[in-house]
């Protein structure tokens, strides 16, 4: 869970600096990202973890993003 959501996070900054937009992270849980990973994992049996981690992340809702003042 804590390496999937520091992937998240690692693509959000990608996603604010190119696109002023950011994937929604706030309320996920390690039974929602693990469970998530899991179904993933079993349905794709040769898919490599990353790949999960990407299609999780690609799922959250997008915001835009306002640089603080």
């Amino acid at each position: 869970m804590t390496w999937t959501l520091g992937f998240a996070t690692g693509n959000n900054s990608v996603l604010v600096v190119r696109d002023r937009q950011f994937r929604d992270l706030s309320g996920l849980n390690a039974d929602l990202v693990v469970g998530y990973l899991r179904a993933f994992c079993t349905q794709h049996p040769t898919a490599l973890l990353v790949q999960g981690a990407e299609r999780f992340h690609a799922g959250l809702p997008l915001r835009a993003w306002t640089a603080p003042r």
